[in-house]
């Protein structure tokens, strides 16, 4: 669980930011730019529309297209999708389908949203037997999101930061080059 109010490091105690509700999500622009920092810093948002809620999914669409500086569109997330295929469970074992939205940088998936199958309503239902797609998704979310290792405990981070107490005494200069495309997919990784 993370606050809003504060200064939005503690997004990054997990790769996965979890979203979830049934009403139209309301941010402040402050609120949004510690969202939009998460994702350029290499976090995922998962979205999920309690019992399918149109309002949530519509407002959550929205939001991530704000952060993204509408780059990039939603899209459903195809069946040969590493997500689908590389990770531990196979979503073409699935009775039901998840219908699962994402949207991509073109290098990795910045945000996913289960827009009608609830996937907590089984969570919370313990309904495993029933409706196991809904652990199993998450669970493969959550291998892709971690590339499967470098798990770290709470308050570790990937993010590093300015020491103030070491001095720069060289630097070096580097080109970026734009062109015609998508030249600038992770900009938080320059920070």
């Amino acid at each position: 669980v993370v606050n809003l109010s504060g200064n939005g490091d503690s997004f990054h105690d997990a790769k996965i930011l979890y979203i979830a509700g049934n009403q139209p999500l309301k941010f402040s622009a402050d609120q949004e730019a510690k969202l939009k920092r998460f994702i350029e810093d290499g976090g995922l948002i998962l979205g999920n529309a309690d019992c399918g809620a149109i309002g949530f999914a519509e407002s959550f669409r929205k939001l991530i297209g704000r952060l993204t500086e509408n780059q990039y569109e939603f899209r459903l997330l195809p069946a040969d999708h590493p997500i689908y295929t590389r990770e531990q469970f196979m979503a073409s074992k699935w009775k039901n389908k998840l219908g699962v939205m994402a949207i991509s940088n073109g290098v990795r998936e910045l945000a996913v949203l289960i827009p009608t199958a609830d996937p907590a309503k089984a969570w919370q239902g313990r309904a495993w037997q029933s409706r196991h797609e809904a652990y199993e998704f998450c669970a493969d979310l959550f291998l892709y999101a971690t590339d499967t290792r470098h798990l770290r405990q709470k308050g570790e981070t990937y993010i590093e930061s300015l020491d103030p107490a070491i001095q720069n005494t060289k630097s070096i200069k580097v080109a970026r080059i734009q062109y015609t495309g998508n030249w600038n997919p992770e900009p938080g990784g320059w920070r």
